[in-house]
């Protein structure tokens, strides 16, 4: 009886946490959305409030492509020299860093994708995933990554689609890539596709965090129609996954 009774509370404390969660992701974007007393001016950068959102940058599973491809020193200097404009948010010289490059290094043009995605220049950005495209360079599972949700945010739901459906082809779909796809699908209000991505990571064996299923319940939010039925659903999957 004493065990039953531990194992009851202990489920319903689940409960608790993750509705509390659900509660305050929602009152964050209702307070971002509709507070008129936010000016650009007090904003913090675009790069630091997405890594406290914990929404679009979680890169590092997938960020290990350097330790695997072999770069000339100017490539891995240049590489660096991008990586570091970006996480200090400043465009100018990420872009002054990667101007003239013409190798075919995909971690360089990985690194400059990233960089426009955290300095807010998703169309830069996406042309960078276009040429690579254009010009047959191998891609891993940043050039996977960065595409999806570049064009995403340019409003491309057909390209998100058809990286999505490359990558599943080529078997480079994991946890980061899913990520990306439900971000993705975030940015789209596609209540429809986040549920379906959660499945296949299910029925794939993938390892599930609090990350995808924020970017689901994101996903609710951003909806032409929010749906709070939806959202209940991902909180009850979640408390069964996590």
């Amino acid at each position: 009886l004493i065990s039953s009774t531990r194992s009851s509370n202990a489920l319903h404390m689940r409960y608790v946490r993750a509705a509390i969660f659900v509660i305050a992701l929602f009152w964050s974007r209702l307070k971002v959305r509709f507070s008129p007393c936010l000016s650009q001016k007090s904003q913090a950068p675009l790069s630091i409030t997405r890594m406290k959102e914990g929404l679009g940058m979680r890169m590092a599973a997938c960020d290990d492509e350097r330790n695997r491809c072999e770069l000339t020193r100017e490539e891995k200097i240049c590489t660096s020299q991008i990586t570091r404009a970006g996480n200090a948010g400043d465009w100018q010289a990420a872009s002054l860093a990667f101007n003239g490059y013409r190798g075919r290094a995909s971690p360089v043009y990985n690194a400059f994708m990233t960089a426009a995605y955290r300095c807010g220049q998703y169309v830069a950005g996406y042309k960078i995933y276009d040429r690579i495209d254009q010009l047959g360079i191998p891609k891993t599972l940043p050039s996977y990554s960065m595409g999806i949700r570049l064009a995403a945010k340019c409003n491309h739901s057909d390209v998100v689609s058809r990286i999505w459906m490359e990558a599943t082809e080529n078997n480079m779909v994991g946890a980061c890539i899913c990520g990306a796809r439900l971000d993705a699908a975030a940015e789209q209000g596609d209540i429809e596709t986040s549920a379906a991505v959660l499945d296949f990571m299910v029925s794939s064996n993938i390892t599930l965090d609090r990350h995808h299923f924020t970017a689901a319940i994101n996903a609710c939010h951003t909806a032409e129609k929010t749906s709070c039925t939806a959202a209940v659903f991902f909180l009850r999957q979640c408390s069964r996954e996590m």
